[in-house]
């Protein structure tokens, strides 16, 4: 079997997928106390401050997420975002060519157009645990041209993945605040308060993101990731962390 491919296995006639390829995690880029302080507010307003909303639950998933556990993947993500403008500053970018990072806030239905843009290319940035060894798209949220159908007059030149550490939703965990929907806002940021640190990131470009579409690179809702915990809330396109190309590829590709 292509070590492109998630491995797959039955256990009583569960399907079982794993990742084929690990890529071991080096800390390279660390955020800096200034902008965890934004990205808590953004944060917290999103999620349990009410000022702007995130959905609870994916397109066509099943899993209705509480307030803890959506602004673990907010804070998260905004933090991957601020980590990444970091890296392309660090290594040539000019601040003017970079448009991002957003933090308004936003009710349902607004959909970004991007995350950061880099001149005229739109860069979709997604994040992952320092665990984690897979990118993954929900199905339903992507054409065939590897168009992002919330906002289908887009198109990403690039998706960036991020591994970050430490892992926020066991810090919340620990705490019994991952699933909760109510939560004090100074002791929420003293759980979270610590050095937040990515390794290299790694891309895939738009004719990348289109081969994994067009070749059935899915695991299906109800599946299982690595073991029987966890069921897939849907069905998701992926590609191994292993198998995308680093970051300086796509910075190449762009003159820098």
């Amino acid at each position: 079997m292509s070590d492109l491919y998630l491995y797959k296995k039955n256990e009583n006639g569960n399907i079982i997928k794993s990742v084929a390829k690990k890529v071991d995690f080096e800390e390279c880029i660390f955020v800096d106390e200034k902008q965890l302080k934004v990205v808590f507010d953004f944060s917290y307003n999103m999620t349990f401050g009410k000022v702007g909303e995130h959905r609870n639950h994916r397109t066509e998933g099943r899993h209705f997420r509480k307030n803890g556990e959506i602004f673990a993947n907010t804070f998260q993500g905004k933090i991957c975002e601020c980590l990444l403008y970091q890296y392309l500053i660090d290594n040539g970018v000019d601040a003017n060519d970079i448009t991002g990072i957003d933090f308004s806030m936003s009710k349902l239905g607004n959909w970004d157009s991007y995350d950061i843009k880099i001149k005229d290319k739109n860069i979709a940035v997604k994040s992952t645990k320092s665990i984690g060894n897979l990118l993954l798209l929900e199905c339903s949220d992507w054409d065939k041209n590897g168009r992002y159908t919330p906002n289908i007059d887009v198109e990403y030149a690039f998706i960036v993945l991020i591994r970050l550490k430490p892992i926020v939703e066991e810090k919340l965990k620990q705490h019994k605040l991952l699933y909760s929907n109510e939560c004090d806002r100074d002791e929420l940021f003293d759980i979270v308060n610590d050095k937040y640190c990515a390794d290299m990131p790694r891309c895939i470009s738009l004719d990348g993101l289109k081969y994994i579409i067009n070749n059935d690179f899915i695991i299906k809702q109800g599946e299982f990731l690595n073991s029987l915990k966890t069921p897939m809330d849907v069905n998701n396109y992926y590609i191994q962390f292993a198998n995308m190309q680093p970051i300086d590829k796509m910075l190449e590709k762009m003159g820098y």
